[in-house]
């Protein structure tokens, strides 16, 4: 979601027995897509220069209970704009 001052990118996990939020990740730009397994890992699309300029695309991983990025990427050669799960 968006900040509330329209600048700023959020990752919030929301838990759903109490609707209490956490915020993951905060970044200063785009977000690709995100989903989840039925795992409990999240997927989130990572655009080529999301992290730095000139960083790689690829699928960053996140635990879903814990709200934490598990330090899981996965190179991808075009930026991940979907994600499907079957």
């Amino acid at each position: 979601g968006l900040a509330g001052n329209w600048t700023t990118n959020l990752l919030i996990c929301i838990d759903l027995a109490n609707g209490s939020t956490s915020t993951a990740m905060v970044t200063g730009t785009y977000l690709g897509t995100l989903a989840a397994d039925e795992n409990g890992t999240a997927w989130l699309g990572v655009p080529a220069g999301m992290t730095e300029e000139g960083s790689a695309a690829g699928l960053s991983t996140w635990d879903i209970n814990s709200c934490t990025a598990t330090g899981d990427f996965h190179q991808t050669s075009l930026n991940p704009y979907s994600i499907s799960f079957y």
